[in-house]
């Protein structure tokens, strides 16, 4: 009995011989674009069955895995650590057969699977971690040392590519199948940016609208239709973005706009043209009652080229088929680099309808392009009293990002008219625009351009209002 137990003992030591020290390994997991706590859910000291971990001790070319040890030995759970709760991927040393302390420098190759996918090409995920000093072991964002393991290990697609983009009116959902992850909305059609094109005297552009969450890459693809050198923006939140560059070679066939948050500032607007100019830039394109209760149609160009005047569309059911043009004549272009302003007095309004208005560009070739719609609703029968002071609200936002608004609200008291101009920190003229009477508060809108189109660099600049009864000055600042 005594040998027996003499055997037993040695092979006892014998056994926990041929093993690491004990040591911990925590190395902390997240995924990108995605919550891991949604995919991780259960809690330590037991294993998450939506995933398998293989853990290789590189030097030995050792491997264990959750198939080969229990869950004591190597897990993916919750657990909270020095980050608070999260998901981790824990392994001991003990769980390996080379004895000794683990030297400082080892490198273990951690591989997670999740079983959730079954795409062996996408549902893996590895890491080579290197031992340090002292006892248990924690890699997490507190040491910057967290790891961030591809959307596509969940199976979900990342990015959202376009290579034909929906024809207008139409709508393509993506089901997971289809090229799109679940929760993607592909629209087509929309309105161009008045800051963009006004008359398109090539291909026609293409608009499309993406809704989707998270934080996805957009791919753009080129039309088939255009041939040569070919344009593209992103319209999200306000903020208009064009490629780098724009133009984009004729041999370029897509274009990736990184990084775009759905989640922070909503539906992204994809705006694709061929045009090499830009015949008539807006700035802007408003319909405002009049003391006597008529509309008065308002654009400002930036510049116009090729440009042989402009007509105005009416409807009363937000349909530009529908519309009809109230001008007589075609109200002439002046063809200029610099700022203009333009008008006409549409009459012929009844009260308490809602008016749609169109803008025609025609061109000296004879081709057209439409832009707007802007609307306006005319009240019944209430007496308009026109502004009895001028003033000049502030500006906002404020301060306000390059290649986006600002909006600046004011009024210009009866019977007299000035100007809004900006100067930029030296006192220089950047722009100014004509103001006139007003009978509610207005809005001048600025892109943060001056009167050449040239985008505005940060810094401060000054807002002024002058009229002949008072002169208001305010600051603003552009931000990168």
């Amino acid at each position: 009995m005594k040998k027996l137990l003499l055997v037993t003992i040695i092979l006892a030591i014998a056994t926990f011989a041929l093993a690491y020290n004990q040591k911990s390994y925590w190395q902390q997991m997240l995924i990108a674009d995605a919550d891991i706590m949604t995919y991780v859910n259960t809690a330590s000291p037991a294993h998450d069955a939506d995933f398998t971990v293989s853990v290789t001790d590189i030097t030995p070319n050792e491997t264990i895995t959750t198939a080969t040890k229990p869950a004591s030995q190597i897990r993916v759970c919750t657990i909270t650590g020095p980050t608070g709760l999260a998901a981790w991927v824990y392994f001991d040393a003990q769980a390996f057969a080379t004895t000794g302390a683990v030297p400082v420098g080892r490198q273990f190759s951690v591989t997670v699977t999740y079983l959730g996918n079954p795409d062996p090409l996408t549902n893996s995920a590895t890491k080579i971690i290197t031992t340090g000093t002292g006892g248990a072991q924690w890699f997490s964002t507190a040491n910057s040392a967290a790891w961030t393991v591809p959307k596509t290990i969940l199976g979900a697609p990342t990015g959202i590519e376009v290579e034909t983009p929906p024809a207008v009116g139409e709508t393509i959902v993506g089901d997971g199948t289809n090229g799109f992850a679940v929760g993607v909305v592909i629209t087509g059609g929309g309105i161009i940016p008045h800051e963009l094109l006004g008359g398109d005297i090539l291909e026609d552009a293409i608009l499309y609208t993406i809704t989707a969450t998270g934080t996805q890459d957009v791919v753009v693809h080129k039309p088939a239709a255009y041939v040569g050198e070919w344009y593209c923006w992103m319209l999200k939140g306000g903020v208009l973005t064009p490629a780098v560059p724009n133009p984009l070679g004729a041999a370029e066939s897509t274009y990736t706009f990184t990084d775009v948050d759905f989640d922070a500032k909503g539906d992204a607007q994809i705006i694709l043209n061929d045009n090499p100019t830009l015949p008539v830039e807006f700035s802007s394109f408003a319909a405002t009652l009049t003391a006597q209760n008529f509309v008065k149609l308002t654009w400002v160009t930036e510049t116009e080229t090729g440009v042989s005047g402009y007509n105005v569309y009416r409807s009363t059911d937000a349909n530009q088929a529908s519309a009809v043009k109230i001008n007589a004549n075609l109200i002439d272009a002046n063809n200029t680099s610099s700022t203009q302003t333009y008008s006409h007095i549409d009459n012929e309004v009844a009260p308490e309808t809602t008016y749609s208005y169109w803008l025609e560009i025609v061109e000296m070739d004879g081709t057209t392009a439409f832009h707007g719609p802007t609307n306006v609703y005319v009240e019944a029968g209430q007496p308009v009293t026109p502004s009895l002071i001028s003033t000049m609200g502030n500006a906002y936002p404020n301060p306000f990002k390059a290649n986006s608004n600002t909006n600046i609200a004011y009024e210009v008291k009866a019977g007299e008219t000035g100007t809004i101009t900006i100067y930029n920190i030296i006192g220089q003229v950047v722009k100014t625009v004509p103001v006139s009477e007003t009978t509610t508060p207005r809005t001048f809108t600025w892109n943060g351009r001056d009167s050449k189109g040239n985008v505005c660099g940060s810094g401060i600049y000054f807002y002024k209002l002058s009229t002949p009864s008072r002169n208001i000055t305010k600051k603003m600042v552009i931000v990168n």
